[in-house]
């Protein structure tokens, strides 16, 4: 089973990690978190001991088919190009940052891309996110 990647745990990854495992939408074991400073993990991997640490984004993307960028715009190129010849088509790469168009991620990787834009009422469990996805991205009818 594939799981769910992250790379980032700066103040937006942090706060959607902890908000999606602590409201059950998903489950520690599905999760891989990458950061550059991994002590910054210790935290949530004592309440989470399931959740799998790694300083390595290729480990990551070789074992996720869905990878969250909660990187910097500057470095969110490179993070991609850098994971490239562990992404294959199947590979959904979701990113926050709002100055950094689909096209331009769509230029570095041709597969699913998502943007996210959060707002901040989002800590308080309230909140309207804006959702852009590329032509890639197949929205499934809950009826087929």
């Amino acid at each position: 089973m594939s799981k769910i990647g992250f790379i980032g745990y700066g103040s937006m990854g942090s706060l959607i990690i902890n908000e999606l495992l602590s409201s059950n939408a998903l489950k520690q074991g599905e999760i891989i978190i990458s950061n550059r400073t991994t002590n910054k993990l210790s935290d949530i991997k004592k309440e989470y001991p399931e959740i799998e640490i790694t300083e390595n984004n290729l480990n990551l993307a070789d074992k996720c088919h869905i990878i969250f960028l909660f990187v910097s715009t500057s470095a969110v190129k490179d993070v991609i190009k850098e994971m490239k010849p562990y992404l294959s088509k199947n590979s959904h790469i979701i990113y926050i940052s709002a100055g950094l168009t689909i096209e331009t991620v769509k230029s570095i990787f041709q597969g699913k891309v998502t943007k996210i834009i959060p707002s901040l009422t989002s800590k308080v469990h309230e909140g309207v996110s804006l959702v852009c996805h590329s032509e890639e991205v197949v929205m499934m009818n809950q009826n087929s």
